[in-house]
């Protein structure tokens, strides 16, 4: 429909008016029209084409501001801005345009920084390049983004509009330069171009990429002309949005989903050279399935892909498909099945779905792919249910799943639930599907605890697990898996895998399927008021309710923020413990000032926090794993004395890894042995019985009172500290008697010892 179409009836009438030159009743109709003024700037400028044909252009820019006025009453500054700019060019010198361009700006960037200063440089420009040299200046603010052949990227740090300069950080340093020099040499790179976004929120980026390869694609595309090779794609990505080591499987990802994609053309032939285009139109359905299966570096998955691609989007367009490219297809399917050896089970399988697909598309052409057997028959002695986890794609599987279980009845569901948590996540959910709540809860929960057993094997299928216990889905299982034990898992399951991360583990696969679920479980925890703990806390005793809350607060795994929510949901569920003291500081050092230690004290700190985490955390959890499998928790002894312990354990590694970070090294060199203190050796005289004892003052990492060392945190030591030679020292320990002491001398304990060398 065109804009004329779309006009007010006032607006039409005016603008009929203007074309055809009756200009004696135009008056009337414009105030008539101003009523309900008309806000694109196209109607504007077809009515100065109309009047200046009619020789009234003076006429026109009148009845114009007449329009503008009613405009700026509404406060439709977007529509004012269009407008004004659009008269500005027919009207360059008006006087009475330029109160308009003014409001018009202020109003759409109201919120812009230096707005004022911006303002200012427009003054004295004709109306038809004010606009062009306001956004030039716009786009200099702090946080846009400029290319500079040698410098790279960099960002606004500071534009000072009144000194005609401005600040810029690149990589490498930051530059001030002028206003002019950065027109003349560098160039804008807008928010929404990708060496904008790369420049200004590669983060941002970077979830692009992972979320829609596609997308990102596109948008280096348009910013680099629309096309280019892969390897400049490359180069352009591994610059702070793909990492490296990432790349060929990211690259694997992408080029599958670009196979389809509408609008981008991808020539696969090529390797590296490959070459990417962005269409003006987007491709056909037959054209993106016959690239997407005839493609070079096509697998039988990705044949098989393409042709439920095909289906798919038939079912939803109700389109059709051509015919001649369906036998082609088929041609291509009996080829290859026509070469693969009896020994290829899985491809032939595979094949045989793809044929089914291709016949289903065909509307049940039996001719269609003829010479490539039907899956059911290929599956008559299929016997080992194993080779179900190496089909793809995922609807494969589950088809064949389906025909054996129809074969092998119960016994089948039995042999698919050792399966159930090796498999890839559709074909678990099928599987899950065919256990009947009245007749395989048995075998259901054995491929349940299987699976929670070792999360980080199958991550995608546990979280769709742990989901599922979590919000009480499945309701039969209850009693064989109880919420309490679960959520205790899932605590003991966050603390490895946040060590995991910590210590950045090389087993790639392993910190890939622990970044996956520490967030999704974190979530799973917290959604609807931490209703999944609260539910646990409802099946605790006290004291375990308040283990439970002790093992939240100590756990590294979570925020302050969302430790304190827990706890206060905790206490809201749990009437019993309100008034009862957060236990999240429970034993924890009341200090805050530093720790002091020597070299070896830390690293004996450091090694005994890391048995805890590497060691003593994980053989307790497996102690927990032991005395679970023994039975009913409630009367579990064992069990309980095992969580106890693991309570007891984070704490001290909480404890020890707050000490550490607190910790700072004393070197000989810096002992003051005027003053009794860290790093001296002092001799004191007991004034009662004679006797000369010596002692060293160190840190509670070094302590070892066999050998007179001691720590200056001692009740004892904190007696003499920063005492001087010849002073006496009333020294009283809890009930027993008062002792006075003189101090004879004071010497260096801690220069030329090991304790003083560097680790």
């Amino acid at each position: 429909m065109s804009e004329t179409q779309t006009l007010n009836p006032a607006a039409l009438n005016a603008l009929q008016l203007a074309q055809q030159g009756t200009i004696d009743t135009l008056d009337d109709a414009w105030l008539e029209m101003v009523n309900n003024v008309p806000l694109t700037a196209t109607f504007y400028d077809d009515f100065f084409r109309a009047m200046r044909r009619a020789h009234e252009v003076d006429k026109a820019h009148e009845l114009c501001i007449v329009a503008l006025n009613a405009i700026t009453v509404r406060q439709e500054w977007s529509a004012l801005l269009e407008i004004v700019e659009t008269l500005g060019r027919r009207w360059p010198a008006s006087k009475e345009l330029r109160p308009f361009a003014s409001k018009a700006l202020k109003g759409v960037y109201a919120s812009t920084p230096q707005l004022g200063a911006l303002l200012q440089t427009c003054r004295g420009i004709a109306l038809d390049k004010l606009f062009d040299n306001f956004r030039l200046h716009l786009n200099m603010l702090p946080g846009e983004a400029y290319h500079h052949h040698y410098w790279g990227q960099g960002i606004v740090q500071n534009l000072d509009l009144g000194a005609g300069k401005i600040t810029l950080q690149f990589p490498e340093e930051t530059k001030t330069i002028t206003l002019d020099f950065l027109r003349k040499h560098l160039r804008h790179l807008p928010a929404d171009s990708f060496l904008g976004m790369r420049t200004v929120a590669p983060e941002k980026l970077s979830d692009l990429a992972h979320e829609d390869p596609c997308e990102v694609v596109k948008l280096v595309l348009r910013s680099e002309g629309g096309q280019m090779k892969q390897a400049q794609l490359k180069t352009l990505l591994i610059e702070g949005v793909i990492d490296e080591d990432e790349w060929t499987s990211w690259w694997n990802h992408a080029r599958k989903a670009l196979q389809i994609d509408p609008l981008v053309d991808l020539d696969t032939r090529g390797g590296a050279h490959a070459g990417l285009a962005l269409r003006d139109k987007p491709r056909t359905l037959d054209e993106e399935a016959s690239d997407m299966f005839f493609s070079p570096e096509a697998d039988i998955v990705q044949r098989i892909g393409a042709l439920q691609y095909l289906a798919d989007t038939r079912r939803t367009t109700g389109g059709t498909v051509d015919n001649v490219l369906l036998v082609r297809m088929a041609k291509a399917l009996e080829a290859e099945y026509s070469h693969l050896p009896t020994t290829e089970t899985v491809a032939r399988i595979q094949h045989a779905a793809a044929a089914e697909d291709l016949r289903q598309l065909a509307d049940d052409d039996a001719g269609m792919a003829a010479s490539v057997p039907s899956l059911a028959s290929l599956l008559t002695d299929l016997q080992d249910y194993e080779i179900l986890l190496a089909i793809e794609p995922a609807e494969v599987s589950v088809k064949v799943l389906l025909i054996l279980l129809e074969r092998d009845g119960d016994q089948g569901r039995e042999f698919a639930s050792y399966i159930l948590p090796k498999s890839q996540l559709k074909l678990a959910q099928a599987i899950w599907k065919e256990l009947d709540a009245e007749h395989h809860a048995q075998i259901a929960v054995r491929a349940i605890r299987t699976l929670t057993e070792e999360p980080l094997a199958n991550a995608e299928t546990y979280f769709w697990a742990a989901r599922n216990i979590a919000e009480s889905k499945w309701e039969h299982l209850e009693d064989y898996l109880p919420m309490s034990p679960f959520v205790y898992d899932l605590f003991d399951n966050l603390e490895n895998w946040h060590r995991i991360v910590e210590r950045n583990s090389d087993d790639k696969a392993t910190m890939v399927a622990a970044r996956f679920l520490m967030p999704k479980i974190r979530a799973l925890l917290q959604t609807r008021n931490c209703s999944v703990i609260c539910a646990c806390v409802e099946q605790l005793s006290f004291s375990q309710a308040q283990d439970l809350r002790r093992a939240i607060q100590l756990s590294n795994a979570f925020t302050n923020a969302t430790r304190e929510m827990a706890d206060n949901q905790i206490v809201m569920t749990r009437k019993d413990m309100q008034g009862q003291p957060s236990t999240a500081n429970s034993g924890a050092s009341t200090e805050t000032d530093n720790i002091h230690c020597t070299r070896l004290g830390q690293n004996r700190a450091v090694r005994e926090l890391h048995e805890l985490n590497t060691v003593k955390i994980p053989q307790n959890a497996k102690d927990i794993e032991i005395a679970r499998a023994e039975g009913d928790l409630k009367e579990n002894a064992g069990y309980h004395g095992a969580r106890d312990k693991h309570v007891l354990l984070l704490q001290q590694a909480h404890e020890l890894g707050h000490d550490i970070s607190r910790a700072r090294i004393v070197r000989g060199e810096n002992v003051n042995t005027g003053v009794i203190g860290f790093g001296t050796a002092f001799l004191a005289t007991n004034t009662e019985t004679g006797e000369q004892e010596k002692y060293i003052v160190m840190g509670r990492w070094e302590s070892e009172p066999d050998r007179r060392i001691f720590s200056y945190q001692a009740p004892f030591i904190q007696c003499f500290l920063s005492q001087k030679v010849g002073e006496l020292v009333k020294v009283k320990i809890g009930d027993g008697p008062e002792t006075t002491y003189r101090i004879d001398e004071i010497t260096d304990g801690l220069s030329g010892t090991d304790y003083d060398r560097e680790a």
